[in-house]
């Protein structure tokens, strides 16, 4: 057997896989194209794949806009909702409506009447004497503060889950955001300040 050199034999293995490898192929086969040749009509199915990725993106960049802005609208409406009521809530208790004297256990109560000031005064004795009884002190019942369904979001995950995220308005203004699974979604919510 005859000496070849090590650098010749190298070359001879890599005669194949050279980066012009591709003009030693019999023309018309897929191994005789330039490694990034690409057909023409290849050309043309990624341009237009192109221009339906950028289609997509900015369809999802339009939704994404008309979501954000419908958001806003809800959370408007919601408002307004609250300040009706509000409102409401004023016109029903106004402060020049009668009330109490201020000598009696509950001064400063709303009443219809001098004659329902007596009734009051008379409810009022009973109704201590039921609290004091029921928690052994004569203080008054606790009130619970709760706050009202905002803006929401329901959205599901890649799984199929429905996650949801809300925010909740007090009545001073003041608003805190919930987060939860489902589609339930609780329209009120205790103030937990």
């Amino acid at each position: 057997m005859s000496y070849a050199h090590p650098i010749w034999l190298e070359g001879r293995r890599k005669y194949w896989t050279r980066p012009d490898g591709y003009r030693f192929f019999k023309p018309g086969t897929p191994e005789a194209k330039m490694p990034g040749w690409l057909d023409p009509w290849m050309t043309r199915v990624r341009a237009k794949e192109a221009a339906e990725a950028a289609a997509r993106a900015r369809a999802a960049a339009e939704q994404e806009e008309f979501e954000r802005e419908l958001l806003q609208l809800r959370w408007e409406v919601k408002k307004l909702k609250l300040e009706h009521e509000l409102w409401c809530f004023e016109q029903k208790y106004s402060a020049n409506q009668p009330r109490v004297p201020a000598g009696n256990s509950d001064g400063g109560q709303w009443t219809s009447g001098a004659r329902a000031v007596g009734d009051a005064a008379a409810a009022n004795s009973a109704d201590s004497d039921a609290s004091a009884d029921s928690t052994g002190s004569g203080a008054q019942a606790n009130v619970i503060r709760i706050c009202m369904l905002g803006s929401h979001m329901i959205t599901p995950d890649r799984f199929g889950n429905q996650r949801w995220w809300a925010d909740y308005v007090c009545a001073d203004g003041f608003t805190f955001r919930r987060f939860g699974t489902g589609d339930y979604i609780r329209p009120f919510e205790v103030d937990r300040r």
